[in-house]
């Protein structure tokens, strides 16, 4: 497998390879014009910041001949690390999942609860003070659940940031150790 540039995905064998802090190679070309332009990484890591020319650094790749075998070896490698990885995000995804529909039921039933008590008032005559305390409390709860939400969101999309970054370690490693 032959590396190559991660905006316009030329192979390093014609054109040399800059390595951002991020872990993402590109092309000399790609690399100049996203720095001269202070475009963040395309794959929007290292929190979005600007690429400059001195964030780059060279890198030198020595190309050889190999077997198809060894090839199918790293490819194998690779695609086992990749599955792995998205299994792991997969059974995150899966534990994660139940608890927002259930929060998300939870909420429902508390609101239909609400309007049933809303409904029941009318016939008991339940003061208004009542009533406003308890759309109080189910607001709360609402917004109580709304964080939640927003923390699990914020875990999985982290989640999916280490599995990016593991990946791409994953790859450097493959590349770094490959025959040369």
């Amino acid at each position: 497998m032959i590396p190559g540039c991660g905006l316009c995905f030329f192979s390093f064998i014609q054109t040399p390879a800059f390595l951002l802090p991020c872990g993402h190679c590109y092309c000399e070309e790609c690399f100049k014009f996203s720095a001269k332009h202070d475009f963040p990484c395309w794959y929007r890591c290292n929190n979005s910041l600007p690429i400059s020319i001195k964030d780059g650094k060279l890198l030198r790749f020595k190309f050889s001949e190999t077997r198809e075998e060894d090839d199918k070896k790293v490819v194998i490698a690779h695609k086992q690390a990749t599955r792995r990885d998205r299994d792991i995000v997969d059974i995150t995804i899966d534990q994660n999942q139940p608890e927002l529909d259930n929060a998300q039921a939870t909420t429902i039933d508390h609101m239909k609860a609400r309007a049933a008590l809303i409904a029941s008032m009318e016939d008991t005559m339940i003061p208004y003070d009542m009533v406003v305390l308890e759309l109080q409390k189910a607001n709360g709860h609402l917004a109580e659940m709304i964080v939640e939400h927003e923390s699990l969101e914020a875990s999985h999309r982290e989640a999916i940031r280490k599995l990016d970054s593991a990946r791409f370690a994953l790859l450097r490693l493959i590349f770094e150790t490959s025959p040369k």
